[in-house]
């Protein structure tokens, strides 16, 4: 499971765009705000601002959907529901047939999972963190084993890492239980977290083969918003996108 080239990450001003290595005419664009395009949070009074104006950098003129994040498992189809702006419907996770238009996610640590289906198109997008692993799980079981080996590119974006992800030893022994040893570490009697390591063994049990991930650490990079480097009245949140522009 590759980490994806520096030759596919696209730096812009205000966003980073990632190309896949399985990219075509058809793949859909991807893409995660930084800091400097400023917060994307709708608490954020001038989230909605922010939004806007990334969505004129981008070019994109079509429907943007977005949920009420809460860490939830909850993988839901787009609908008018989550047109609404700012958001009504509970959930972490979108999907979508191939057609004009984009699925949103905030994160700001937690892990934005992009999900493509590259036979008929369709595209998912998670916010993945340590309540809500799993969440990859839910949204690849809709597809056949079959789907999963020959049809399915999942991209794991940027989050918080085991360098900074530390946490107390109940969370540690949970996350142990559920996704491995590799989704952990301790170090002198202190506890850490890989949301990476959690997310690359589920694609890894569930047989998914194109599996790409580019993961430099949120609250170590001053690039990206982090709850845990900017704190919880300061930080940033940061939009991840996926979609078809027609």
């Amino acid at each position: 499971m590759p980490g994806l080239p520096e030759s596919s990450v696209l730096r812009n001003r205000d966003h980073i765009e990632f190309r896949l290595l399985s990219d075509g005419d058809d793949a859909p664009f991807l893409a995660l705000s930084t800091v400097e395009a400023g917060s994307m949070s709708w608490k954020d009074s001038r989230g909605p601002e922010h939004r806007q104006r990334l969505y004129d950098n981008l070019g994109i003129e079509v429907p943007v959907h977005a949920q009420l994040q809460q860490h939830t498992k909850l993988v839901n189809p787009v609908s008018d529901k989550t047109l609404r702006n700012p958001p009504v419907q509970t959930g972490d996770g979108l999907r979508m047939p191939r057609g004009p238009g984009f699925l949103s996610a905030t994160v700001a640590d937690c892990m934005p999972v992009y999900i493509w289906h590259r036979k008929i198109g369709e595209i998912i997008l998670l916010h993945s963190g340590w309540k809500g692993t799993g969440i990859l799980a839910e949204a690849l079981l809709r597809y056949s084993p079959r789907e999963r080996k020959e049809e399915i590119t999942v991209f794991l974006g940027p989050s918080i890492a085991d360098c900074c992800y530390q946490v107390d030893r109940e969370r540690y022994n949970l996350f142990r239980a559920s996704f491995g040893g590799r989704a952990v570490r301790e170090e002198e009697g202190h506890y850490f977290l890989s949301l990476l390591q959690a997310n690359l063994g589920i694609a890894e049990k569930l047989e998914v083969t194109s599996v790409y991930y580019y993961n430099p650490c949120t609250c170590c990079n001053p690039e990206f918003g982090s709850f845990r480097r900017q704190g919880p009245q300061k930080f940033s949140s940061m939009l991840a996108l996926i979609g078809y522009f027609q």
